[in-house]
């Protein structure tokens, strides 16, 4: 599945200028590198939420999702579009979460 990973370094700018050099108008070359720029495939160490379930393979939207496709061809979350960072949990996220866990347990 695709996902966003807010760790990833930010290509936005040199995919931009790729696609441009490619010959794509600057509009449709920045909203892709936008979109891409820190876009990359799911690992088994990913945790996806639940609340992904329900909108896997469905068009993004502002109201759900936070996010918008400039384009019909990649309007499918974690397919064509990358799936948003609320929908994922990266191990860091996973390690800071239970070690939250455990010194609220610890407390008690």
């Amino acid at each position: 599945m695709l996902m966003v990973d807010e760790n990833l370094t930010d290509l936005s700018t040199s995919l931009t200028a790729v696609l441009v050099g490619g010959g794509l108008d600057l509009p449709t070359a920045t909203a892709l590198g936008q979109i891409f720029g820190r876009a990359r495939q799911t690992k088994p160490t990913d945790l996806i939420c639940l609340s992904a379930s329900s909108r896997i393979g469905k068009a993004p939207s502002v109201e759900l999702d936070g996010v918008v496709s400039p384009s019909p061809t990649l309007a499918q979350l974690g397919i064509t579009f990358p799936l948003p960072d609320r929908y994922v949990l990266l191990p860091s996220e996973v390690s800071e979460i239970q070690t939250a866990t455990d010194a609220y347990n610890q407390s008690n």
